[in-house]
């Protein structure tokens, strides 16, 4: 027979429904540092407050697996930041600064799933493929070399007279005789 979760029971360690429980500061202090009671303490507040972040992001649009994953990440991303370092008692209310936490956290996440990576969104092309080029090299000019203004003017001078030599052609062919 399946268990049901914390949260959904309403028996979570963190209050009734995903509620958040009062704030035991001496659990919050102890939980800085890396010694083992610190980690101990540590371990003591994220399961307190996972159900409540879980509800909040679960209620904030996201389905069930995703929420566990940003929640997850949320904890994660907190103590890897030794978020819980700057917290001090009576500067603000537990509850308000681990809320702010959270929504600054999912912004940051929304932030990242909808950036444009370079190119945005087309699919690179590699210097090789010369699109548009019709040589198979890359030409590098000299710089001691002449303008490209000059070199384009030297480049397209035989164009009329490709286009006056296939005028007669086309007036040779189409001639009745």
């Amino acid at each position: 027979m399946p268990v049901p979760d914390a949260a959904s029971t309403g028996s979570a360690p963190g209050g009734a429904g995903g509620a958040f429980a009062p704030t035991r500061w001496t659990l919050v202090l102890r939980a800085r540092g890396d010694a083992p009671e610190a980690r101990a303490a540590l371990s003591e507040l994220c399961a307190a407050y996972y159900a409540p972040v879980l509800a909040f992001i679960r209620r904030s649009g996201h389905d069930e697996e995703g929420a566990r994953d940003l929640t997850q990440g949320f904890f994660a991303g907190l103590l890897a930041a030794q978020g819980f370092a700057n917290v001090e008692p009576g500067a603000a209310h537990f509850r308000s600064y681990l809320l702010g936490a959270v929504k600054h956290f999912l912004a940051d996440e929304r932030r990242r799933a909808h950036a444009s990576k370079r190119g945005g969104g087309q699919a690179p092309v590699p210097i090789e493929a010369g699109i548009g080029d019709t040589t198979s090299e890359l030409q590098i000019p000299d710089p001691a070399g002449a303008a490209p203004d000059t070199f384009f003017d030297r480049e397209c001078r035989w164009l009329p007279k490709r286009r006056r030599a296939a005028r007669r052609r086309s007036l040779r062919r189409s001639s009745p005789g």
